[in-house]
């Protein structure tokens, strides 16, 4: 097995390729030492075509990208995926690609490249970005939430991605948070994608609509069959009591998770992320309130919860974060 660059000091040219692997798009970027991205390409990600194609088509574009440097070295690759990544680096499911069980991932693309490659999930890669570069910069230990379409969730302690025994913790997005709600994708009831992620918004507030809680909600699913929860936040930023409701919902659901993991963890900071987050001025007063009454502990430390700053590029440094540290250690 390749093993990182240890024997020699990086040098300032030296470099991370870093990989955000979505189920549209996969995008590549070269990543140095201080966390600058120095080049970044993007390509569809064609995940009908089965998960060999998406690892030789991935490995193609890094190879193409480490030929294009002319200084330094690549001292290894750092991938972002959605789905389960067991303690070995290997992707265990994911619900973005075709196929279910495990799935060699690391050892498929290390047989294709020219240098080591360590995995895990985009989540925590994402939760690793931001502590490194982003809007827990100035902490160690940090939690973020990702709003899309489900909830993900990651863990940072001490500068480090919090795995657990098996490589698969963080799964905050499973979390139930009322025990009475509906029902969710992984078999239980009530867990916080359930009332949090972007389509069970959406979903909410469809039903509000054909209730008739809201004529605005009921016109716009009536002319618009895919309408997403940007257009309900625009509904509720209106003063629809009824859109205002589902952000309020998602945003209670939020605080209680918030002051759970802060009371068994006393974290620092809490960051929120995804297409979702848009909504931060719907969601995130109920989500602070919820998390006051619910927790003492943030209560005593009033801990920030906030936006993410890096956005879209959180992935790609916590990626290249992923390999700088393997090859410090």
């Amino acid at each position: 097995m390749k093993t990182l660059h240890r024997d020699e000091k990086a040098s300032r040219m030296d470099y991370a390729v870093s990989v955000d692997l979505g189920g549209t798009n996969m995008r590549v970027a070269a990543v140095d030492s201080r966390g600058r991205i120095l080049e970044e390409r993007r390509i569809p990600t064609r995940v009908e075509r089965g998960r060999d194609d998406v690892v030789r088509r991935m490995c193609d574009l890094i190879i193409k990208i480490i030929a294009s440097r002319k200084a330094g070295r690549c001292v290894g690759v750092g991938v972002g995926v959605p789905g389960l990544v067991y303690y070995n680096r290997e992707l265990h499911e994911s619900p973005n690609f075709p196929g279910r069980g495990n799935f060699p991932f690391k050892r498929k693309m290390e047989g294709r490249l020219p240098v080591p490659v360590i995995i895990d999930n985009d989540a925590n890669v994402a939760a690793l970005g931001e502590v490194w570069k982003g809007a827990a910069r100035d902490v160690e230990n940090a939690c973020l939430f990702t709003l899309g379409t489900g909830v993900g969730c990651g863990i940072v302690l001490r500068g480090k991605i919090w795995s657990g025994t098996r490589g698969i913790a963080s799964e905050a997005g499973h979390m139930v948070v009322d025990p009475d709600g509906e029902l969710c994708n992984c078999g239980t009831r009530g867990c916080l994608e359930t009332i949090a992620a972007a389509p069970w918004m959406v979903r909410r507030a469809h039903w509000a609509g054909e209730r008739g809680e809201s004529e605005p909600l009921r016109k716009l699913f009536a002319k618009k069959k895919n309408a997403s929860a940007f257009d309900v936040c625009r509904i509720a930023e209106q003063g629809d009591p009824a859109a205002r409701r589902v952000f309020q919902l998602a945003g209670r659901a939020l605080g209680l998770a918030v002051a759970n993991l802060t009371t068994i963890l006393d974290l620092q900071k809490f960051i929120i992320a995804g297409g979702a987050a848009n909504a931060w001025k719907m969601f995130s007063p109920s989500m602070k309130k919820e998390a006051f009454a619910r927790s003492y502990v943030y209560r005593a430390e009033r801990l920030p919860i906030v936006q993410s700053r890096l956005i879209d590029k959180a992935g790609l440094l916590g990626a290249a974060r992923l390999v700088w540290q393997e090859h410090q250690d």
